[in-house]
C-alpha cells in the first residue's frame, strides 16, 4: 500500500513543476522601442538623401570639369593661332610696309635734292636779284628739308618697329600662350583633387547608408526574434 501511494504521488510532483513559467531567456521576446525604430528610420532616410546628393554633386562636378577643360584647351588653340598668325603674316607684313615707307621717304628725299640741284644749275646764269629764281630755289630747299625730315621719321619708326614693337608683341603673345597652358595644367590638377574629394564624399555617404541600415535592422531585430 505504501509503495502504491508513493507511485501515485510521484507524477503529481512532476506535473506541478512543468507548469512553472519560462525564464526571461527563453521564448519570450523583447519589446520594440517605437522611438528608437522611428529614429533609425529617419537616419536611414537622411543618409540615403545625402548619398543621392553626393552622387549628383560628383556628376555635376565631372560635367563642369569637362566644360572647363574644353574651354581652357580652346584658349590654348586660340593663343597658338594668334601667335602663328603674328609670326607668319602680321609681323612680316608690318615690317615690309615700314621698310617700303622708309624707301619711299628716301626716294622722295633724293628726288627733292636732285631737283634742287637742277634748279640751282638752271638758274646759275641768271641775276641773283631775279625774284622768280629766288622763289623757285627757296621752294626747292623747303621741299628737300621736308623730305629729309620724313625720311628721318620713317627711319626712326622702322627702327622702333624692328627693335621694340614687334619683339614686345611677340613676347606678349608667347606669354599669353604659356599662361593658357599653365592654366590648363592647373585646372587639371585642381580638377583631379576635386574629383577625388567628391568620390571620397560619395564613399562616406554610402558607408553612412550602410550604418543606418544596420541600425534599423537592429532596431527591428527585437520585434522579429
Amino acid at each position: 500500500m505504501l509503495i502504491l501511494s508513493a507511485a501515485c504521488a510521484g507524477p503529481g510532483v512532476d506535473e506541478s513543476r512543468s507548469s512553472a513559467p519560462p525564464s526571461a531567456d527563453g521564448a519570450a521576446a523583447e519589446e520594440v522601442d517605437p522611438a528608437e525604430l522611428k529614429s533609425a528610420e529617419q537616419k536611414l532616410v537622411v543618409a540615403q538623401g545625402k548619398l543621392e546628393i553626393a552622387r549628383l554633386e560628383l556628376e555635376a562636378f565631372e560635367a563642369k570639369r569637362a566644360i572647363d577643360l574644353s574651354h581652357a584647351q580652346e584658349e590654348i588653340d586660340i593663343a597658338k593661332a594668334i601667335l602663328a598668325d603674328f609670326e607668319g603674316v602680321k609681323a612680316p607684313a608690318r615690317r615690309a610696309s615700314a621698310e617700303l615707307s622708309m624707301q619711299s621717304a628716301r626716294d622722295s628725299a633724293e628726288e627733292a635734292h636732285e631737283e634742287l640741284e637742277q634748279l640751282a644749275i638752271m638758274y646759275s646764269e641768271q641775276e641773283l636779284h631775279d625774284m622768280t629764281k629766288e622763289f623757285v630755289i627757296q621752294r626747292g630747299k623747303r621741299r628737300a628739308v621736308r623730305a629729309d625730315k620724313r625720311l628721318s621719321i620713317q627711319e626712326t619708326e622702322l627702327e622702333s618697329l624692328l627693335e621694340h614693337e614687334l619683339p614686345l608683341e611677340l613676347r606678349k603673345l608667347r606669354i599669353a600662350l604659356r599662361k593658357s597652358e599653365e592654366s590648363l595644367a592647373e585646372l587639371q590638377r585642381k580638377g583631379e583633387i576635386g574629383r577625388r574629394g567628391k568620390e571620397l564624399g560619395l564613399v562616406e555617404a554610402e558607408s553612412a547608408v550602410e550604418r543606418a541600415e544596420r541600425e534599423l535592422e537592429k532596431a527591428r531585430g527585437g520585434e522579429d526574434e
